[in-house]
């Protein structure tokens, strides 16, 4: 049997110091189905970081070429 990678898990806290947000603010992203995937661990909300990374991967935005000003 192949052994699986496992990855550490973040709670709401060390997400919102990731994110430079408040933990109500991700609070209100679990709660609206907004933010991250994540995992229900009892009474906990855990995040991994790699479903994180593509959180915000998706929600990159491309400046146009008209907003470039330097």
């Amino acid at each position: 049997m192949a052994a699986q990678q496992t990855e550490n898990l973040i709670g709401k806290k060390e997400l919102a110091k990731f994110l430079g947000v408040s933990e109500g603010t991700v609070t209100r992203m679990v709660l609206a189905g907004t933010g991250p995937r994540y995992h229900r661990v009892g009474l906990f909300v855990k995040f991994k970081m790699s479903d994180v990374h593509k959180w915000l991967e998706l929600r990159a935005v491309e400046p146009s070429q008209k907003a470039v000003t330097v």
